[in-house]
């Protein structure tokens, strides 16, 4: 979902950085602060939905290791690597942030991988009663364009997560005109995790050609790709490629356009 908003903004012309944040990381600093009485502990969820992990300082002052993450987190400098640091102080100052950090490192570190602008920001704002997962901001010069996130879906038979960004449709209206024509539907696989970065950048040099392409095996899709350790397949109705360089799948593409 990150790389599919990074992209409308690229097929606009506009540029916009990709600031991400994870709920987990303040959900465990709230509960590190150690509230039991409900309403101080609402105070405190409130204040960081509103405010970021600065809110959660104060709770800190008498737990040094704690406070040491926070303030890390709070005065970092945005980069992949702050990320590490973070890992490394969580693990005694605050462990409920350890695994909410890894994932957030790992998705930031595919969005780098494929050349997108990412920054780390602890401060950003988010309800985290709704948001349970990575969650982001797009902003650009004129500041938020659009936010997002893994959210706990509620009601009857509902996922147990889901993920999605919602765009400031009145602000880009007045902006652009219409959107940018698209080609063949292509589904683009990783064949393993690691590959992740190789499909999303897969993915971008497709949709910089005017062609709509996904992750995921979509059935419906009109060309096949799986990124592996080896190169990439492509397959269509007519012909099919092996351990193919990105170049060739670019044309392989377009000449199905």
């Amino acid at each position: 979902m990150l790389a599919v908003a990074a992209d409308t903004f690229a097929a606009l012309s506009l540029p916009v950085d990709l600031r991400l944040t994870h709920a987990g990381v303040a959900r465990a600093a709230v509960d590190a602060a150690g509230l039991t009485d409900v309403l101080p502990r609402r105070a405190l969820l409130d204040d960081v939905a509103g405010n970021g992990l600065v809110a959660v300082q104060d709770a800190f002052a008498g737990e040094p290791a704690a406070l040491a993450f926070v303030e890390a987190a709070l005065g970092g400098s945005g980069e992949l690597a702050l990320v590490e640091n973070l890992i490394a102080l969580a693990r005694t100052g605050l462990p409920g942030a350890v695994a909410p950090l890894e994932e957030l490192r790992e998705v930031a570190a595919a969005l780098v991988a494929t050349g997108r602008t990412v920054a780390i920001d602890f401060t950003l704002p988010f309800d985290f009663d709704y948001y349970s997962g990575v969650t982001w901001e797009l902003r650009g010069e004129d500041g938020a364009w659009g936010r997002g996130g893994r959210y706990q879906p509620a009601g009857p038979n509902a996922p147990e997560s889901a993920c999605g960004f919602a765009l400031d449709a009145d602000r880009l209206s007045v902006r652009f005109g219409g959107a940018p024509a698209r080609g063949a539907s292509v589904a683009i696989v990783a064949e393993r995790e690691a590959g992740l970065a190789d499909a999303l950048r897969l993915a971008s040099s497709l949709h910089r050609h005017g062609i709509s392409a996904a992750l995921g095996d979509a059935h419906d899709a009109a060309i096949r790709l799986i990124v592996g350790p080896a190169g990439i397949a492509a397959t269509a109705s007519d012909s099919s490629l092996e351990r193919a360089t990105l170049d060739e799948v670019v044309q392989f593409v377009l000449q199905r356009k």
